[in-house]
């Protein structure tokens, strides 16, 4: 019986047909497998771990990845977005980086160039107008004595946000709904020479450093960039921690035996200090036992394993923020979240950045310094004393006075005894005592190191105990007897004065010994009305 025209065509009994069939068999099997080849090698580049071990140059990012706060969000989600037509423009895009990485075409340390703005990452998570409650926060230190002292600070963090229509945009999260653009000059974003701000008016403040050395000229022709949640969280999922940070760290978890003598300041020593390779970093750290072996014979009878189990993390946690072959520690990367091992907050909150435009209101001059903005006033307590009971809950109305932009700086030199009405007894000391302070003696204010960043703030002033006398004004430039009476020309061409003189008369606002930019020490005793006579505005 003759088959049907359509089983002719595949007749698998004839020869032809056979053939034809077991290629188009062989072809529809390859393709299958490659298909699938195709979605797993797409799904496994599209894992941490393709990112942080198959790829050679991301340890860093892959260690402090695993102990943030994002572990368990995938980094394609930030990095390349959801979505498949925003996946295959990615990837063909950074096909270039496989390229690089084969022929070691990176340069060193590796740094982030092009960073998808936080709208399309951060914000499909975080909702940006969402309202925040202040959160009070411990932070635990310990000191490097031989007790290893724990303190434990208090403060109140003004997080907040939300949007301006329910009346709710205010706190640290204000930056979030403001239009704010800024001016960097350095690739980690460090030197902030120029800020704008638009109210919902419209209306354009510009601020500027007076400090910086850059014309408003070049400013004018770099690159401006919005701010968003990176700018301050940038290093929300990749955070190298400080050898401090990382002690504080262990011993609060108590995953290292805070009785074991001076393991603060030793663990910070060999963590912090450079070595020839990583086996001479670990042959340092495994020094700890002969160190307490010799030193402190009966507590290492009692605990070596203690001391055993610290030295296996200090090693562990060595190789988590240090590594050599890419050129990278803890302080490659600046950490932008506060203002204590980097400058952060104060990148633009310094006091030297004032509004160009001199009618703007005494509150909004520049870009406020204070404290008080993003916290309460910290206050800290001995490891003997129980949590501060008077911290303000709620943020009480400031005198006008306070709202200045230079108040940070001047309010040292304007204290009366009005103060106490909200501050209680004023008693200074430049080296305050942990138990024993007041609002003027504040460890976590004065002594902090915060000058390394802030050359507006004195964070020790020479100031004696209250009453304070008067301020009395400078006294004049005079010359001296038998000199002409003007000035002799410098021996040195004067530098220009950079910027507009217009509402800026009093140069020793920013020019005076607590100024953003002191004059030379040979200035000293020189008043405003000589300041004009070597240094002519910039023409």
């Amino acid at each position: 019986m003759a088959l049907p025209p359509i089983f002719q065509l595949i007749d698998l009994r004839q020869p032809r047909m056979r053939r034809r069939a077991v290629l188009v068999g062989g072809t529809a099997l390859v393709m299958i497998v490659l298909f699938m080849g195709i979605v797993y090698t797409w799904d496994y580049m599209s894992t941490p771990a393709f990112c942080g071990t198959t790829c050679h140059t991301m340890p860093v990012e892959y260690a402090a990845y695993q102990r943030s706060p994002h572990a368990r969000v995938d980094c394609v989600n930030c990095h390349i977005g959801k979505g498949v037509n925003t996946a295959i423009a990615t990837r063909i895009e950074d096909s270039r980086h496989v390229i690089d990485v084969a022929f070691t075409r990176y340069e060193l340390p590796i740094t982030v160039r092009n960073l998808r703005p936080s709208r399309d990452t951060c914000e499909k998570c975080h909702w940006p107008e969402k309202f925040y409650g202040d959160k009070i926060r411990e932070v635990k230190r310990y000191l490097d004595d031989e007790k290893n002292t724990e303190t434990r600070t208090y403060l109140i963090m003004k997080t907040r946000g939300g949007s301006s229509r329910d009346g709710l945009s205010m706190g640290i999260h204000w930056h979030v709904e403001a239009d704010v653009y800024y001016v960097a000059t350095d690739k980690f974003k460090q030197d902030i020479p120029w800020v704008q701000v638009i109210d919902k008016s419209g209306k354009k403040t510009e601020y500027l450093d007076v400090s910086s050395k850059i014309s408003v000229e070049e400013i004018a022709r770099l690159p401006k960039r919005r701010m968003d949640c990176i700018d301050c969280h940038n290093r929300a999922s990749h955070l190298v921690r400080s050898p401090e940070l990382s002690m504080d760290n262990l011993l609060a978890l108590q995953r290292i035996d805070k009785s074991i003598p001076f393991i603060e300041k030793k663990g910070v020593e060999v963590l912090n200090a450079r070595y020839p390779s990583p086996d001479d970093a670990m042959k340092a750290i495994d020094g700890l036992d002969g160190f307490y072996r010799s030193s402190y014979p009966d507590t290492y009878s009692k605990k070596s394993t203690a001391i055993k189990t610290a030295i296996d993390l200090l090693k562990t946690t060595y190789k988590e923020t240090n590594f050599p072959h890419l050129e990278v520690d803890w302080q490659t990367y600046p950490n932008n979240v506060g203002h204590k091992e980097f400058p952060g907050c104060f990148r633009c909150h310094d006091g030297k950045h004032l509004a160009t435009d001199t009618a703007v209101p005494a509150e909004r001059n520049n870009i406020r310094l204070q404290c008080n903005i993003c916290h309460s006033i910290p206050r800290t307590v001995a490891e003997s004393q129980p949590p501060p009971h008077d911290i303000p809950i709620v943020t009480l109305t400031e005198p006008a006075s306070h709202l200045a932009g230079d108040w940070m700086a001047k309010h040292r030199s304007e204290v009366s005894p009005a103060c106490q009405s909200c501050h209680g007894p004023i008693k200074y000391s430049p080296k305050p005592d942990i138990k024993d302070q007041s609002f003027c003696a504040n460890v976590s204010c004065h002594g902090t190191g915060w000058k390394k960043y802030v050359s507006l703030i004195e964070a020790q002033p020479s100031v004696p105990t209250l009453p304070l006398p008067t301020p009395t004004p400078a006294p004049a430039w005079t010359p001296a007897a038998g000199a002409t009476p003007t000035p002799a020309a410098p021996a040195v061409t004067a530098p220009d004065i950079p910027h507009a003189l217009e509402g800026r008369d009093d140069c020793l606002l920013c020019h005076g010994p607590g100024g953003a930019k002191p004059v030379p020490a040979d200035h000293a005793g020189r008043a405003n009305d000589s300041c004009r006579v070597c240094h002519q505005p910039k023409r």
